[in-house]
């Protein structure tokens, strides 16, 4: 059985907790300060503390009380007694909602009650139908149950304006309905970063936005007295929408070739296109040699990915997750947080990010209806990219990796064209962009060669750090004229390095490595899917592909024998 501690976190581009405050928590819990700026700083809810032992998180509760915390206490055994229903139809009433669920009972939620609402994705900052749009789980939650749905194939009644074209749509306009006549409703984005430890998926999730409402837990707020206004020198630099866009000719190099680097070419895709192209001419043209070599080539490709999976696959069995404090040089799987020191902001969903990419493309009419056409790339990595899992962090050099992410989010306007006033166009839009990108704080899986780090690095970002911090430079002014001279910067120089070898030591290890692309082991995957769901994805594509490169290996053999028969 589990148990669970859950804190509210506060938005750091405008409030903070001071640094005393994090220390005197650190030595009352037992916590980390690190652990607890990870739990604390973000957007929703996160997780603490969770252990087996309830003595363990009763101890850190009693200090969260002192301080006037806000927490939730909870175990698993709480949360699988709150009924969770699949609901197929929405009603709408002057005094409450009614949910028709897949069991073909009616249920409802009174409108006097307070509700929470939440998606499998973020809220969208500039409407509730774009939130819709990218969300593909829903949930209307109450104190005595919760309703799950999806926007794609619930049916709305009651509710002005619906259609029958798009239930997405239709979705938006109930939820709009919702907002406009609930007396108390909340509204949360926390499910990305609690799935890991809630450990029951959504609907888990649904039980656990009850359970919030049951004990009053998003009523409270953070206590003023630990909290401090955000300065000017606090904030980092605002990130802006530089980036790299492909186009044409390199459009498809990016998409295929990756720009022609050993490292990122994905061999397959280069595979099938040739394939196509000699098959489709050796058609035209009568050419069975054109054919078979297309075919030939497709097989080797298939060949040699089938045993790059199965080797991928043995070593995310094979090698355990390491801890980052006790992690050491070598071929390495971890799991933190990504962070980036100047987060990126994506120009189509307006997320704070350490990488993206997306796809914009156009509507064009054919005979039978339209197709979509890729007309542009755009894609852009964080400089100084780490990880950080509470025990220590570790570099990333984002720039040599192999991405693997799960969720892609499709989009007809962009947050860079909302933020300057162009607002999109009524009816169906002909451009459409699909993206995809890792958030800042999402917590990821990294697999590569973690290598040692110079110090002196390390140590002129510290000391670019402390330059940037005024209060912590000017204990240096000597002459106390405001300004730290030459003079007074070299006699501070000894008792930074000793400051900077303390902080190093307590970030541990990995503190002095980044984990990076080598040849001799040509492996570095970043992915935002937990080991188990990306084993679970591997053993359907390998035997797929060794069944995909013997058909193509079968196909060549036959048109060579008639070849060399003919």
């Amino acid at each position: 059985m589990g148990y669970f501690l859950f804190v509210p976190t506060i938005d750091t581009g405008k409030l903070k907790i001071s640094a005393d405050n994090f220390k005197i928590l650190e030595k009352e819990t037992g916590i980390d300060v690190a652990t607890l700026r990870n739990a604390l700083y973000g957007s929703g809810i996160d997780c603490l503390k969770a252990h087996s032992d309830p003595a363990a998180i009763e101890k850190i509760a009693e200090v969260l009380t002192f301080h006037k915390i806000p927490y939730l206490f909870t175990q698993t055994e709480e949360l699988l007694k709150i009924p969770v229903y699949n609901a197929k139809k929405l009603i709408a009433h002057p005094d409450r909602i009614e949910f028709l669920t897949d069991s073909r009972q009616k249920l409802s939620i009174f409108l006097q009650q307070p509700i929470a609402i939440a998606s499998d994705t973020k809220w969208s900052r500039d409407s509730i139908q774009r939130s819709v749009m990218k969300g593909e789980q829903f949930v209307i939650a109450s104190p005595e149950h919760a309703f799950v749905f999806r926007a794609k194939s619930v049916i709305v009644e009651n509710v002005p304006g619906t259609t029958n074209y798009s239930r997405t749509h239709n979705t938006a306009l109930f939820l709009e309905y919702l907002f406009k006549s609930g007396n108390e409703l909340y509204v949360d984005s926390s499910f990305r970063q609690l799935q890991g430890v809630l450990r029951g998926g959504f609907p888990r999730y649904a039980a656990f936005l009850s359970q919030m409402l049951i004990t009053g837990f998003l009523k409270e707020d953070f206590p003023e007295n630990l909290l401090e206004e955000v300065t000017e020198e606090d904030k980092p630099p605002q990130p802006t929408y530089n980036y790299r866009k492909y186009t044409g000719l390199k459009l498809y190099l990016h998409r295929y070739l990756r720009g022609i680097k050993a490292i990122t070419v994905d061999h397959t895709a280069v595979a099938w296109v040739l394939f196509i192209f000699l098959a489709y001419g050796g058609v035209r043209t009568g050419s069975i040699g054109a054919i078979a070599l297309g075919a030939g080539i497709l097989s080797v490709s298939l060949t040699t990915r089938f045993f790059q999976l199965m080797k991928l696959k043995n070593l995310i069995q094979d090698i355990p997750i390491s801890k980052l404090r006790s992690v050491s040089a070598g071929f390495v799987e971890v799991l933190g947080r990504i962070h980036a020191q100047s987060p990126l902001i994506s120009p189509i969903s307006g997320a704070k990010c350490a990488y993206f990419r997306y796809i914009k493309e156009k509507r064009v009419n054919t005979r039978d209806g339209y197709n979509w056409n890729a007309t542009e790339i755009g894609e852009a990595i964080a400089d100084d990219c780490f990880l950080d899992d509470g025990t220590g962090i570790i570099s990333l050099n984002l720039k040599n990796a192999r991405f693997s992410i799960s969720a892609r989010e499709k989009s007809y306007n962009t947050y860079a064209d909302l933020n300057m006033g162009i607002m999109p166009a009524s009816g169906i839009s002909n451009v459409r962009y699909t993206e995809e990108y890792l958030e800042d704080g999402k917590t990821v899986y990294a697999m590569g060669t973690a290598t040692p780090v110079n110090p002196l690095r390390r140590f002129g970002e510290y000391l670019s750090y402390i330059k940037k911090d005024k209060n912590r430079l000017l204990r240096f002014d000597l002459d106390g004229n405001g300004v730290v001279d030459e003079a007074e910067w070299q006699l501070a120089l000894p008792q930074l390095r000793r400051e900077f070898l303390d902080h190093y030591m307590k970030k541990g290890q990995s503190f002095s490595l980044m984990i990076d692309y080598r040849k001799d082991f040509p492996i570095f995957l970043v992915s935002d899917q937990p080991e188990e769901k990306l084993l679970k994805t591997l053993k359907w594509k390998i035997p797929v592909t060794l069944v995909m490169g013997l058909v193509s290996f079968v196909i060549f053999l036959i048109l060579l024998v008639s070849i060399i028969g003919g």
